[in-house]
């Protein structure tokens, strides 16, 4: 059932569900990271690393999302990592992402 919803989707309603979901994550990460385990370095293994079966969790996304994940731990880990505030994180993080909707949604038409 979910294949069949994700496979309908537009690129516009897509594009919304990546970045709530990574600037969910990127507001995780900010939660995390003092615990001295997660850091940039830790979140990109994570996504390139293979399961058991083979499968890497980065191999879910569509290239460009999957840059964007990245890009959202540079800023995370790297650019903002004087901002403590996770909320503060996942609002630039949103922000960062919705100044290239367009570029975006237009990458993702030619990925799916």
């Amino acid at each position: 059932m979910y294949y069949k919803i994700s496979d309908e989707m537009t690129p516009e309603g897509r594009y919304e569900n990546y970045k709530w979901y990574i600037s969910e994550s990127s507001e995780l990460w900010s939660k995390n990271k003092g615990n001295q385990f997660i850091n940039k370095q830790n979140v990109i293994d994570w996504y390139e690393t293979p399961n058991q079966k083979g499968q890497r969790p980065m191999d879910i996304f569509p290239p460009s999302i999957y840059s964007e994940i990245k890009n959202a731990a540079d800023l995370t880990f790297d650019k903002y990592s004087n901002i403590d505030s996770p909320d503060s994180i996942k609002v630039l993080i949103s922000k960062n992402i919705e100044n290239r909707r367009l570029d975006i949604i237009e990458l993702l038409k030619k990925e799916l």
